[in-house]
């Protein structure tokens, strides 16, 4: 159960509890600390907390196309991810997108844990009809004192069709575009139109698994499996699925 209490003009807050609790407290251009309070009940605990300024640092650059055009409205996001034997943590930036100029700045708080972060920092650039683009800017953003380049290639195309057995097209089928051999948490995916055709340009021009799936409602109706898996490597067309009715 999450409570908010704001303080008071003090910087004094009060509620009751009879559970422990794990107090977090928080201030804009302040970084955030927490303490664990184990309460007993009928008795009066008191914490103090004690917050840091934070120190902010920008990352900024300009997107352009292969051809020096700028990129304007491009999302850009910066991602720190941090590895070890076992696992990988991603930490998101709040990204931003690019202005008319195509320019951006991305502003962040350091934390006074910052000197702990062993791990590498990326650029993560996506704009429609463009192919994504992920920019290695090495272990510790604090240290880019130049604007970054972010150059964005072309995106290939996907393309093809869902029908049934007797050729009918199929509406609003979900055709799912994920690079093969990456798990990917939010892969890029479209629906087919009227006619059961779909296309998708903006992928890299690497290896995907194309899924075709159909809603769960319509599950009873198909013969087959409501998904079909196909690997492809656009630029690619007539990449055509079709499911079989039941009898």
């Amino acid at each position: 159960m999450l409570h908010l209490i704001p303080c008071s003009v003090e910087g004094d807050a009060e509620f009751g509890t009879k559970l422990p609790y794990t107090i977090a407290v928080s201030a804009p251009g302040h970084e955030s600390a927490t303490s664990v309070v184990d309460v007993k009940w009928g008795e009066k605990n008191e914490a103090t907390f004690r917050l840091h300024q934070a120190r902010f640092v920008s990352v900024v650059g300009v997107v352009k196309d292969t051809r020096g055009n700028i990129v304007p409205g491009a999302f850009v996001q910066l991602v720190l991810v941090e590895r070890d034997a076992d696992s990988e943590v991603k930490t998101l930036v709040p990204g931003v997108l690019t202005d008319s100029k195509g320019g951006f700045t991305i502003t962040f708080p350091l934390s006074r844990h910052w000197n702990e972060f062993r791990g590498q920092s990326f650029l993560e650039t996506r704009r429609d009809g463009f192919a994504p683009s992920r920019l290695d800017v090495g272990s510790d953003p604090r240290r880019l004192t130049r604007p970054i380049a972010v150059v964005l290639e072309d995106g290939q195309f996907i393309s093809g069709r869902i029908v049934d057995e007797q050729g009918s097209p199929i509406k609003d089928a979900t055709v799912v575009f994920a690079p093969s051999g990456e798990t990917v948490v939010n892969p890029v995916s479209v629906k087919t139109a009227a006619d059961g055709t779909y296309r998708y340009a903006g992928l890299a021009p690497t290896q995907y698994d194309v899924l075709a799936e159909l809603t769960s409602a319509d599950m009873a109706r198909w013969e087959t499996t409501s998904l079909i898996r196909k690997e492809v490597t656009p630029p690619q067309s007539g990449v055509d699925f079709t499911f079989k009715r039941r009898k």
